[in-house]
């Protein structure tokens, strides 16, 4: 019994090291970001722009940044095939999401400032980052989900341009990936990838 508590606090000790290095959190403020220019700017292909060269990149960063440092980091069958449904839940979420904020604009129901554009707005896309932040076990994903709805009600309450509270939003979350993503670098040197298995 106590070995499976060892393999278990090992397990998550190398899941922490997975999620904590924040190139996915830079990668989540980029696309609040598009979000922003495609609201603001009527720019409506940006959103699908930054997902492919966002995936693209985080890519290459996990390979050439964070693997060359931890390794590849090797979890039990059970939690990947967690993991995984998590992942195709968030995402489609995420793209129920999104689609579903074009179509409504297109339809004119969210129209700014007729409506209640803002807080639709930033509520459909607080809900997929609150729902990742549950199911992966991400706490800080819960501030960011608040951060963007906050960032609606202030628009609508300001009267701000349409989409901007996005640049806000978005840009403090990219900060606050890169404050980890350098904290993640000096902590752990380049050249000490050495596989976890748990």
């Amino acid at each position: 019994m106590k070995s499976v508590a060892q393999l278990d606090q090992l397990e998550q000790r190398a899941y922490r090291r997975v999620v904590d290095h924040g190139a996915l959190d830079v990668w989540i403020g980029a696309a609040l970001v598009t979000v922003g220019l495609m609201l603001h700017a009527d720019l409506d292909y940006m959103p699908a722009i930054a997902f492919f060269v966002g995936a693209l990149a985080f890519e290459q960063i996990r390979r050439r940044l964070i693997e060359s440092r931890i390794g590849h980091v090797r979890l039990r069958a059970d939690r990947m095939a967690r993991l995984k449904t998590w992942r195709w839940l968030t995402l489609t979420a995420l793209i129920v999401a999104v689609f579903g904020v074009v179509a409504l604009r297109s339809l004119g129901w969210i129209d700014y400032p007729n409506s209640a554009g803002p807080l639709i707005v930033t509520g459909c896309l607080a809900l997929p980052l609150a729902l990742a932040g549950g199911l992966f076990g991400i706490r800080r994903w819960f501030v960011y989900a608040a951060v963007v709805f906050t960032g609606g009600v202030c628009e609508a309450w300001l009267d701000l341009a349409y989409g901007s509270s996005f640049y806000f939003s978005g840009g403090l979350v990219v900060s606050a990936g890169l404050v980890l993503l350098v904290r993640f670098v000096r902590c752990n040197p380049s050249g000490n990838g050495n596989s976890d298995g748990a």
